[in-house]
Formats: C-alpha cells, sequence, structure tokens
C-alpha cells in the first residue's frame, strides 16, 4: 500500500510494517487459498457476495477512494476488507482493471487471533500500524462537524464498571484523577489511568468484554457509544490515534503479566 498524499517517513514506516505483519499473518494462518476474480467495480463491498469477506491482494491494484479524493493503492499483499467489517470504513475500494485476491471468511479469518499468543500478537500490530498511518492521511478528505453528548458515570472505589463476558458497546475514558484496575478472572493484569480510552474492542467487535474493570478510586468515566465514537475519530482523528496508542499499552503490559505469572508458576513448580 501506498498513499497518494504527501506523507511522513514515520507513515511510510507503519505501511510497510502492516504488510510484513500481514504477510506473517498469511503464512501463520496456514491455508492454501485459490485466488478469486474481483472484477472492475467502483465499490468492492458494495457487492453483498462479498460482505464478511476478507481479501488478501495476489496481483493488480485497487484504490481506497474517499469523496473524489483517491487517498491509497493497495498492492499484492495488502488485507482488504478489515475497517469494512468492523463498520470503520474511510472511503471506497475500487478497481480500475480486474484483479485477482485470496478470500478468506471473516469469522474463521478473526478466529485465528486466538489460536497462539503469537497470533494475538501479529493482529494486534497489524491493527495499529494500519490506523496510526491510515487515519493520518484520510483525516483530510473528512468534513463536517457533529455534536455529540456523552454521559458521564460516577464509580466508587471497587465499584465494576466494566464486567468480564458482558456485552461490549460503548467507549470509556476516565477523567482527571480516575483510576481503575483490569482483572481477569479475578487475577489484576493491568490499570487504566485518567485519559486512557478503553473498551474499545469489545465495542467495535461486538464480542464480550475480554476483562472486568474495577474502579480503585472514586472516579469519573465519559461513556460514548460505538456510533458515536466511530462518528469521532472521522472528524477528531487524535482520537483514533490514542485509542490505538491505548491499545498498544495494553498488549504491552499484558504480555509483560502474562510472562511474570508464567515465571511465577514455573518457579513454584521447581520449588
Amino acid at each position: 500500500m501506498y498513499a497518494l498524499k504527501n506523507v511522513t517517513d514515520s507513515v511510510k514506516d507503519f505501511l510497510l510494517k502492516a504488510k510484513e505483519v500481514a504477510n506473517e499473518i498469511l503464512v501463520n494462518l496456514g491455508e492454501t487459498k485459490e485466488d478469486v476474480l474481483i472484477p472492475r467495480t467502483d465499490n468492492v463491498f458494495a457487492d453483498e457476495s462479498r460482505k464478511g469477506k476478507i481479501y488478501i491482494l495476489s496481483n493488480g491494484n485497487l484504490l481506497l477512494t474517499n469523496g473524489d479524493n483517491d487517498l491509497f493503492v493497495l498492492e499484492p499483499g495488502d488485507v482488504i476488507g478489515i475497517p469494512e467489517h468492523f463498520g470503520v470504513s474511510l472511503g471506497r475500494i475500487r478497481s480500475e482493471f480486474a484483479v485477482h485476491a485470496k478470500e478468506f471468511d471473516a469469522g474463521a479469518f478473526f478466529g485465528c487471533m486466538d489460536k497462539t499468543p503469537e497470533m494475538q500478537n501479529l493482529f494486534s500490530q497489524f491493527f495499529i500500524y494500519n490506523y496510526l498511518a491510515m487515519i493520518n492521511i484520510a483525516v483530510s478528505a473528512m468534513q463536517g462537524e457533529k455534536v455529540f453528548s456523552p454521559s458521564v458515570r460516577s464509580y466508587e472505589s471497587g465499584q465494576t464498571i466494566i464486567s468480564q463476558g458482558s456485552p461490549g458497546s460503548d467507549v470509556y475514558t476516565l477523567l482527571e484523577g480516575g483510576h481503575a484496575d483490569v482483572m481477569v478472572n479475578g487475577v489484576k493484569v493491568g490499570d487504566i489511568k485518567e485519559d486512557q480510552l478503553f473498551g474499545l474492542f469489545a465495542a467495535l467487535t461486538d464480542t464480550p468484554r475480554t476483562a472486568s474493570v474495577i474502579a480503585s478510586k472514586p472516579s469519573l468515566a465519559v461513556v460514548v457509544s460505538k456510533e458515536d465514537f466511530l462518528e469521532l475519530i472521522q472528524h477528531m482523528p487524535h482520537l483514533a490515534l490514542q485509542a490505538l496508542t491505548d491499545l498498544a499499552h495494553t498488549v504491552t503490559d499484558l504480555n509483560t503479566r502474562v510472562v511474570s505469572l508464567s515465571k511465577d508458576i514455573i518457579t513454584k513448580e521447581v520449588i
């Protein structure tokens, strides 16, 4: 993938890293897929038969277009359809000529995320690199303003903000002075600090919450619905960057905690 706008070296690096990670994901899927033909079209995902599909481009090029602006050229090896699957499309994907791509069922594709810690890490990297690059460039094509009225909720120390296993439809952030513990099966695995976004992944993917978040001190939280959040990131791109940064920190903290717990278990077994 390369941008049709002037971009910084860091954005070019994000795009390159995203493509490298996508190739690693394809290798780890361990599946051999036959190429399917995508004919010339003004919008790849306007075809109902392609809803719920993820593609990895084999040959040819596609264009990511917002309005009248072509933003990106998609090249062989690029993954197509992930933002569309989550309802966060930055525009439409079109083709001037027929192209070939490997087709995956989105459910099966994302089902591979939890197979191994390595796959979880690869998918996390892929999402982060892609959005860090794309949001920076695509925002110039997104105009207009919208007034939002998020709710503000108060939580006492020890009160549950998010329950593990509950449906996820809202995104949260703690206001100044707030703090909460992230708990998985009763074990603390991380912290939520003020101004940190959380609850994003479950909200975007319509999956149950993977952890509980419990206030460790009296805290105020701003709560935004999934729909409003998706609108917000189109008009306030720094929120998307913040979300991805917070996600990266969460993944890093969780990995550190898992390694620490593993060492404790091994030590106890040896003793």
